[in-house]
Order: structure tokens, then C-alpha cells, then sequence
């Protein structure tokens, strides 16, 4: 799994420094949003329609289905973040007990209930809480704002201030400091 995790990474920051002017049309630089089952899901709910570019994410959805938390644990780079998150922080076996396990799981319940609702509605807010979303857009302002002056210059951005830049990055923070509270709190 760890190697399956490495290798997503990988790719997916293959994908990122190559998603830059002038873009190369046969890379699917947006293959990332493409395999996540909640884009997937709400983006097709609040539109209304099936959208082919997800074909991806149905079928990792149809895997999780069928092998548990499979998107998660094999494929998204998000995941392999929190997992070595999680042992960096050197997480402990032990989480919360029964009861706060429990409380854990309805509110990620909730929060995946108040995204679907929306959805149905029209309203997509998958892009702000959904892993994949959060660590694309995390990982462009870490490349581009923090460790651009360090890349090659065959790999750096344009020099473009993000707005948002310290709430993502704090965001991010945030979502890799929460397996203090529970392993793979954010999955």
C-alpha cells in the first residue's frame, strides 16, 4: 500500500509542475479531481447530468464499495499525506474511545449529508471540503508560494500571489494535525 501511496504522489506532482503555460493537451493534469469519488458524486448531483470525466471516480467509488476505503488508503495523494502525517506526529495505535470514535464518524456523516443535500440542490461544495480539491490546491500554493525559489526553473510557477494563500496552507496544516485526534481524522 505504502508503495501504491508513493506512487500516486508521485504522479501527482507530475501532473502539477506540468500544468503550466503553455500546457500540454495529453496530459489530464486534472487526473487527480477525475478519481475523486465525492467530486464525482456532487458535481454530477448538482448538475444534474453524468459527466464522463468522472468515469475514474465511479469506478474507485465501485472499488471502495466492494475493498473498504480503498480511494483513501491506494490512491489519493491526500491520504498518503495524512497517513505519513499520522506517523511523523508518531500517532499511537490507541485513538478515541468507542463513544468518541462514534461521534467522529456521525459527524463526518453529517458533513458528507450537508455536501450530497447541497448538491441536490445545485449548490457544490465538494471543491471546499473534499480531500482531493484541498490538497490540489494545497500543494499549488506550497510549490508555488513557499518552495518556488528552491525549484528548478523547469518546474516553477509563474510568480503569482494567492490571496487565500495562508488560510490554505493553515487549512491543510490543520488537516494533517488532526490525527492527534484520531488516525486519518480528515479521510
Amino acid at each position: 500500500r505504502i508503495a501504491s501511496q508513493a506512487a500516486f504522489f508521485a504522479f501527482f506532482l507530475f501532473l502539477l509542475v506540468s500544468a503550466k503555460y503553455p500546457l500540454n493537451e495529453s496530459l489530464h493534469v486534472d487526473f487527480l479531481q477525475q478519481t475523486s469519488p465525492l467530486l464525482a458524486v456532487s458535481t454530477m448531483l448538482a448538475s444534474g447530468s453524468f459527466i464522463r470525466a468522472f468515469i475514474p471516480a465511479i469506478i474507485a467509488l465501485a472499488l471502495t464499495l466492494m475493498l473498504g476505503r480503498f480511494y483513501c488508503g491506494w490512491i489519493c495523494p491526500a491520504g498518503a499525506c495524512v497517513d505519513f502525517a499520522d506517523y511523523l506526529i508518531g500517532r499511537k495505535k490507541q485513538g478515541p474511545s468507542p463513544a468518541g470514535r462514534f461521534q467522529l464518524r456521525k459527524t463526518k456523516y453529517l458533513v458528507l449529508l450537508l455536501i450530497t443535500g447541497a448538491a441536490v440542490t445545485g449548490v457544490n461544495l465538494a471543491g471546499w471540503l473534499d480531500p482531493a480539491s484541498v490538497f490540489c490546491r494545497s500543494w499549488t500554493v506550497i510549490m508555488s508560494q513557499y518552495l518556488g525559489p528552491w525549484l528548478p526553473e523547469s518546474v516553477q510557477f509563474a510568480e503569482v500571489a494567492y490571496e487565500g494563500s495562508i488560510m490554505i496552507t493553515v487549512f491543510f496544516v490543520l488537516m494533517l494535525l488532526a490525527g492527534f485526534v484520531s488516525k486519518r481524522f480528515w479521510c
